[in-house]
């Protein structure tokens, strides 16, 4: 891409800049929204549309969410182990909610912080990454689209100990987990 960014969803930047291009008249004009790799259900994926209009806030988004190599194993067990990699699941006894099963109740809001925080410490504008946060205090995490439940796994395994809220007593996960 003309800004150095690599295309995602198998789109050239051509089609990319054309989907954003449609998407920015939509919003202008109050139309339907064509279909981005950003839409999502509900409040949360137009939030991340409406601050992903530029290829370069695109980019911020994979970044931020892109999983370190050193901890892309034990990602891999735990999103395998927790939902089979199923951004809408939902656990059967308790409020956990997506990819990463992060209990809704007790994460949402110090989750939609720190997903905040990685944004802006990426590029982008702290007014940008603000306006996702009050989206994400008002969904459940599941609701979230997959970049940005992405986002907040990063966030929280890249904390010193953060592997440690994955943590099952004999889980063959526990031996991938970087300590």
């Amino acid at each position: 891409c003309s800004d150095g960014c690599t295309c995602q969803s198998h789109q050239t930047c051509e089609q990319a800049m054309t989907t954003i291009e449609r998407t920015r008249h939509a919003y202008n004009q109050n139309l339907p929204r064509p279909y981005s790799p950003f839409s999502g259900v509900g409040l949360i994926g137009e939030a991340v549309l409406a601050a992903a209009l530029t290829l370069t806030q695109k980019h911020i988004l994979h970044t931020a969410a892109t999983i370190p190599a050193k901890h892309q194993p034990f990602a891999a067990c735990v999103s395998n182990r927790e939902s089979h990699g199923n951004y809408r699941a939902k656990g059967d006894v308790s409020s956990a909610r997506g990819r990463w099963q992060f209990l809704d109740k007790q994460w949402r809001h110090g989750l939609s912080f720190m997903v905040t925080d990685r944004l802006v410490h990426f590029g982008m504008k702290t007014r940008d990454a603000k306006r996702i946060r009050t989206q994400m205090l008002h969904a459940p995490i599941d609701k979230w689209t997959p970049v940005l439940q992405d986002v907040a796994f990063v966030s929280v395994i890249t904390h010193k100990g953060g592997y440690r809220h994955w943590y099952i007593a004999g889980s063959k996960c526990n031996s991938l987990a970087v300590k």
